[in-house]
């Protein structure tokens, strides 16, 4: 999941980056002085860059929010209270079976 987020946030900053540049390809003086071909693929190179840097947006904040939910929290033993690994089948302290859960 962490080469995922990381993947994912490199296409973000990338995205972002060229959403950047293509804004500034289309704005003010620049536009006026291109031909009209050229124009019309960078101002709509610009719109799809801005859905695509949306997307992944909300795509980083949906894996977080996957990551915090699955985290594995640390086990507590019902019977004694002692904090356990979620992959121990018996409490090191009080020998209670967690497989009865």
């Amino acid at each position: 999941m962490k080469k995922f987020r990381l993947i994912l946030a490199l296409l973000t900053i990338v995205s972002g980056i060229y959403m950047i540049y293509a804004n500034v390809s289309v704005s003010g003086y620049r536009l006026l002085t291109m031909n009209s071909a050229a124009g019309h693929r960078v101002a709509v190179s610009y719109r799809w860059s801005v859905v695509v840097f949306l997307v992944l947006v909300i795509l980083n904040a949906l894996a977080v929010f996957i990551e915090k939910k699955h985290k594995h929290k640390p086990m507590t033993c019902p019977n004694c209270g002692s904090v356990h690994g979620e992959k121990d089948k018996f409490c090191k302290k009080c020998g209670y079976s967690f497989q009865k859960r």
